[in-house]
């Protein structure tokens, strides 16, 4: 007659069942999250084929997976300032192009290059307060551009009907040509505001597409999945 088992081995088997799946999805971790070495390759590739786009997105997720890693910050920094060339004013590149330059000064001191990064640090600190600014500037044009919009509108319209009302009635022709100067006058008025609104809406709505843009990059790419991740300790999942 078999023995009954021990607690222990009880033990010993749930343990057994418990570590079972971690054992056979860590290697999804693996695949999930390439180390940083790799993604550094390809975005050393992508800087020399021009796609700095992407690049910065490599290069965040380098940062990301060691923030130590001094040639990741050196080459977002040069990166972060040609995109804001690109996407000018571009605050954001150059205040992350001077956190870089800042970050690169602390883990690699070099005597040799320390003066010419310092003067490409002051230089982007400079750039990002006058982008600010700028940028600034751009975004309070939305509501301006609303309440021109309403009140072009309105003395639009009111001018509209003056006019008509004007040539429709019977009555003293120089009353009808004062009608009509003054209508005209306000007409003329309203459809500038109503340009100038649709101008400044215009440039508002560029720059907030440059926030969300620029706000997309600086993500690293797993980071965009949107997805949970599942893990403790030294076992990481990111599907």
């Amino acid at each position: 007659m078999p023995r009954p088992e021990s607690r222990s081995a009880w033990t010993a088997r749930l343990a057994g069942l418990a570590l079972a799946p971690c054992v056979a999805l860590a290697p999804l971790s693996v695949r999930a999250e390439p180390p940083a070495p790799t993604v550094l390759q390809e975005a050393e590739q992508q800087v020399k084929a021009g796609e700095d786009e992407a690049a910065m997105q490599a290069l965040s997720e380098v940062i990301a997976l060691d923030t130590s890693n001094v040639k990741a910050y050196q080459l977002r920094s040069d990166v972060a300032g040609r995109l804001a060339r690109k996407y000018g004013p571009g605050a954001a590149f150059h205040a992350l192009r001077a956190n870089d330059l800042e970050h690169v000064l602390a883990l690699h001191p070099d005597p040799a290059k320390d003066d010419e990064t310092m003067r490409q640090l002051q230089a982007a600190h400079a750039d990002a307060t006058r982008a600010a600014r700028q940028e600034q500037r751009r975004r309070k044009l939305l509501p301006a551009a609303m309440s021109l919009g309403v009140i072009g509108g309105g003395v639009t319209v009111a001018s509209t009907v003056l006019v008509i009302l004007a040539n429709t009635n019977v009555g003293n022709d120089e009353t009808v040509h004062v009608m009509n100067v003054y209508s005209g006058t306000f007409l003329g008025i309203g459809v500038g505001l109503v340009v100038t609104a649709i101008a400044f809406g215009v440039v508002a709505r560029k720059q907030y597409a440059r926030d969300e843009r620029a706000r997309a990059l600086f993500e690293p790419r797993y980071a965009r999945r949107g997805i949970p991740q599942f893990g403790g300790g030294g076992l990481v999942l990111r599907f």
